[in-house]
């Protein structure tokens, strides 16, 4: 009885693997849409995509990262404790601030660097 009750809950609601399939489809179709568009790169575009991407990154975290080094610059000074604490408050502040851009980007970007993968296996494997 309890089998048949477990059989028919997955037959409705489907089972986790297929749930988690369901949910993966659309990130699958839109790699496979980058992928067909990088297939028309030459070698050397494709290999170019990941400067641009590592170039956007960096314009993203241009201004944390400057007032980053401004305070780590600060820090190698002689400081009281007081001040010494402020600025460490700030650096971690303005670390997790860059990590969390740097996580922002990359779930942003990784339909396009996996269609880069997949074109890079292909033209590797033929």
């Amino acid at each position: 009885m309890l089998n048949w009750l477990i059989s028919f809950i997955k037959r409705l609601f489907g089972s986790q693997s297929d749930r988690q399939f369901k949910r993966t489809m659309p990130q699958v179709d839109e790699i496979n849409k980058f992928a067909a568009q990088y297939q028309s790169l030459s070698d050397a575009d494709l290999q170019a995509k990941t400067a641009v991407f590592r170039q956007d990154l960096k314009i993203r975290n241009a201004d944390n990262q400057q007032r980053l080094d401004e305070i780590t610059e600060s820090l190698r000074g002689d400081l009281d404790m007081a001040e010494r604490e402020r600025l460490n408050d700030q650096y971690d502040e303005l670390d997790k601030a860059i990590r969390d851009t740097e996580a922002a980007f990359l779930d942003e970007i990784l339909p396009q660097a996996f269609a880069m993968v997949v074109d890079a296996c292909r033209r590797l494997l033929g």
